[in-house]
């Protein structure tokens, strides 16, 4: 077999994958669907080595760098993430959500939550992890995604976040 040739293929009864995520430092692919599962596998062999269920259709999911935890997102801005243990064993964290609307967003995104400060700073990162704007939160804040390109955002203020879609 040549190198990057078709080794295995994965069936999933009738379920389209909604988001893909592979580690770089070991042979671990996320893939997420829109019923809210997550299955693990090896992406060597193809083995299913894990699967969890997230309350919400999964819309995103991203490894951190050392490739030991994946963040969820998902319809709603509902975020979670999921720890990835030694012998293949994952552990959930749920996270608290940010409210924002309207989601899917056009040209202008609200962030309405009671919790937050005036004094906390917000972030919004693309599904690279690049940051696109940061800065200082104000009530009833609008921020403006008119230059942002179509896809998935992660927007985080103090220990809140949300995933957002840019149509």
């Amino acid at each position: 077999m040549t190198e990057g040739a078709v080794k295995y293929t994965i069936e999933f009864d009738n379920q389209a994958p909604t988001a893909i995520a592979s580690q770089q430092q070991s042979p671990i692919t996320a893939v997420g669907m829109e019923n809210g599962s997550i299955y693990f596998y090896n992406t060597r062999t193809g083995q299913l080595i894990g699967e969890v269920s997230f309350p919400y259709p999964v819309q995103c999911l991203s490894w951190n760098a050392n490739g030991t935890q994946l963040l969820v997102g998902g319809t709603g801005g509902a975020v979670a993430k999921y720890t990835i243990g030694t012998t293949s064993s994952v552990e959930n964290e749920t996270i608290d959500a940010l409210s924002v609307h309207p989601n899917p967003v056009n040209d202008m995104l609200m962030i309405h939550d009671s919790e937050i400060t005036e004094s906390t700073r917000y972030t919004v990162r693309n599904i690279l992890g690049q940051i696109i704007q940061s800065g200082s939160f104000e009530r009833g804040m609008a921020i403006s995604t008119a230059s942002w390109s179509s896809g998935t955002y992660y927007v985080s203020a103090g220990k809140k976040h949300a995933v957002i879609v840019k149509q």
